[in-house]
């Protein structure tokens, strides 16, 4: 396994234990408030929440591109 594996997987995961403690809480209840102080609609957060998860595909190598660009978009 490369360095870039492992940063990768370790990216990934990561990130998307980020998600999912969002969508355990619910995206608009987790980050709402924060999202509507920056001038963002509160819906907003359901977008950030995928990107987040999109960390999963990352950690699996799966769609590694598109799920780089979620995650980057959403940092």
């Amino acid at each position: 396994m490369t360095a870039l594996s492992v940063l990768r997987i370790v990216t990934g995961l990561l990130v998307f234990a980020h998600g999912a403690r969002k969508l355990l809480k619910g995206p608009v209840a987790a980050i709402g408030g924060s999202m509507r102080e920056h001038g963002f609609p509160e819906s907003f957060a359901y977008v950030v929440t995928l990107g987040e998860l999109a960390g999963l595909l990352l950690a699996l190598g799966l769609f590694t591109r598109h799920a780089a660009l979620a995650v980057a978009l959403t940092m």
